[in-house]
């Protein structure tokens, strides 16, 4: 649940290893939301580059008051939860990436 201005929220859909995420977050320039996720007692990425893809929200309309997006974590299976770092990032179409915010929690990986 999105509890305050400028925040976002991790929800596991149908499968575990599956993860919705939303923010109110009001970007003041055309671009891209996308999550980075990270391994916490590792600090190892998890399901790198393709994460990026996948979870990415362009951002052309600035009138949303809510963003969603959906992401898999790969690493890991169904039942076998470890902690992570949940990091939302914004990517202007003109300009460098940066961290909005960063969360921990519990999660597990997705199996075919």
């Amino acid at each position: 649940m999105i509890k305050k201005k400028n925040d976002f929220a991790l929800a596991s859909i149908s499968q575990p290893g599956i993860y919705n995420y939303y923010t109110n977050y009001k970007p003041n320039q055309k671009g891209m939301f996308f999550i980075k996720a990270y391994e916490i007692t590792s600090n190892d990425r998890l399901s790198g580059n393709r994460m990026t893809e996948r979870s990415k929200i362009v951002v052309n309309d600035f009138g949303k008051n809510l963003y969603s997006g959906e992401f898999t974590i790969y690493e890991g299976s169904w039942g076998d939860k470890y902690g992570a770092r949940i990091e939302l990032w914004y990517k202007p179409q003109n300009g460098k990436e940066y961290k909005l915010i960063q969360k921990n929690y519990i999660v597990e990986g997705w199996m075919r």
